[in-house]
């Protein structure tokens, strides 16, 4: 089904289709690169990696990890700090930072909907609650997830743990600080990460923090349009047999 998805994408007028019809995955993959390729097997690997999570909307989820993930790249791919590396990482990161939330949910179905609902019906952070039922939050147990059983990068490791904590008003541009935006572009402007909380009453919050960290607004709002742009493109593939 992949391999055909890409062979499709290869072969579609946006790549340059149509001139030379392309039958093999070596080509295509020539033809598209590499991280095109990635970017598609991830997106469609991602809504398998957990089935039993009753309280998570997998649709929201997936287009908030794959949004969250875009952006991330990219404002990545604008930073002085930036590598092919780090680039890499920031992307994936984006991609994973929702990890523990399908952990929790395939864990302890009924009683992470219980924590869900608390966090709903009070307004308090979420972490806040988990910690206070489980011990520990969803942050940190998909880090232990990526670090113990996945084998991940420890900077990915670092950035899921910490993507809901402020950085210090550094401006780094750093792994973290740009998985730390893009996840909360994200929520504030609606791209729900399918748990059904409204993120909207941190938004004066968000708005202060990306002038500490001297990130324009206007300019996030471009990047996260060409992120959803992208999203969008990727989910109308997926959803062509």
């Amino acid at each position: 089904m992949i391999a055909g998805r890409v062979l499709k994408l290869a072969n579609s007028a946006f790549y340059g289709g149509g001139r030379r019809t392309l039958d093999s995955i070596p080509l295509a993959v020539n033809r598209l690169g590499f991280r095109t390729v990635r970017t598609l097997v991830y997106s469609s690997a991602l809504p398998d990696l957990f089935t039993n999570a009753p309280h998570l909307d997998h649709y929201q989820f997936w287009r908030h990890s794959l949004t969250v993930a875009m952006l991330a790249r990219d404002l990545m791919t604008r930073s002085p700090e930036r590598t092919l590396k780090s680039v890499d990482q920031a992307y994936l990161s984006g991609l994973l930072h929702g990890v523990g939330l399908l952990v929790f949910q395939t864990l302890f179905p009924k009683e992470y909907g219980s924590a869900l609902e608390e966090a709903r019906d009070t307004a308090r952070s979420l972490s806040d609650v988990e910690v206070e039922m489980f011990g520990i939050d969803h942050q940190e147990l998909g880090a232990i997830l990526l670090e113990s059983e996945w084998d991940m990068d420890a900077v990915i490791v670092d950035a899921v743990k910490n993507h809901v904590r402020a950085p210090d008003g550094q401006g780094t541009r750093s792994v973290n600080e740009t998985l730390f935006v893009a996840n909360s572009v994200c929520l504030v402007y609606g791209i729900s990460n399918g748990t059904g909380l409204s993120y909207t009453h941190q938004h004066l919050e968000l708005l202060s923090s990306l002038g500490r960290l001297g990130y324009d607004q206007h300019s996030i709002e471009r990047l996260l349009d060409l992120a959803k742009s992208e999203v969008s493109t990727i989910e109308e593939l997926l959803n062509t047999e």
